[in-house]
């Protein structure tokens, strides 16, 4: 489980939006608190991970 207080309402809503068709993925990094890829915390190691897996989402999507 992560240290998102967040992790359950996410984890609901992606159900949902799966159920309605969406394509949508959850990420998650263990022991992380909300928010923990915003810029200038941890170093902006999770920022930048962060943002590839973004942008390979994206190109899988075709979208970029």
């Amino acid at each position: 489980m992560t240290g998102d207080d967040l992790y359950e309402q996410n984890n609901n809503f992606i159900k949902i939006m799966k159920q309605e068709g969406n394509d949508i993925t959850l990420k998650t990094f263990e022991g992380m608190e909300h928010g923990f890829f915003n810029y200038g915390r941890h170093q902006n190691e999770y920022f930048h991970i962060t943002k590839l897996e973004i942008e390979k989402y994206l190109q899988s999507m075709k979208v970029i």
